[in-house]
């Protein structure tokens, strides 16, 4: 997917609707997650989408021409990652905030991953989604606790990082 050529499949990236695939025999849609590289000419990126087993097939690009390259293996990551590396942030360093988040969120609210949602550049301020366990597998009392301040696929936490402004 090149971006700068075809600008309007950046948003069907985001919302998934680039992998759905209509079944001819009953009409169900489905979402076919296959490889894909997304190509952002402008911001110098490529995302590769790799969910088949085995070893990542090695690209033929050389990297000190100015581009990052990143392997993912989910359609999250891939969609954080495109996210992350369009508005001009290290992505290594999100991660690093994501593992110390992650620590401190886990323990409370049985979280499985956490993504980067946005950085609100007015304060700084970076928020990120967290992605838990099904409310079914947590003790009744737990659910209702936290069912109050989150719902799945929504920010619901937000770190200042004092270095943020070095990020931009």
């Amino acid at each position: 997917i090149n971006i700068d050529r075809n600008p309007e499949l950046r948003a069907k990236v985001q919302d998934l609707s680039v992998f759905r695939v209509k079944c001819p025999n009953c009409g169900e849609t489905l979402l076919a997650v296959h490889p894909c590289l997304y190509h952002d000419m402008a911001n110098q990126f490529m995302v590769w989408l790799w969910t088949e087993d085995g070893q990542v097939p090695k690209a033929e690009f050389d990297p000190l021409a100015g581009y990052t390259l990143r392997v993912t293996d989910s359609l999250n990551t891939f969609r954080e990652k495109i996210n992350i590396l369009e508005r001009g942030l290290d992505d290594r360093t999100i991660e690093i905030m994501k593992l110390l988040l992650f620590a401190q969120l886990n323990r409370d609210l049985d979280v499985v991953e956490l993504l980067f949602h946005e950085l609100d550049e007015r304060t700084g301020d970076f928020r990120f989604v967290a992605v838990r366990t099904a409310r079914s597998s947590m003790p009744p009392c737990r659910a209702r606790r936290i069912s109050a301040c989150t719902r799945m696929w929504r920010p619901i936490c937000t770190r200042r990082a004092a270095s943020s402004r070095a990020l931009i």
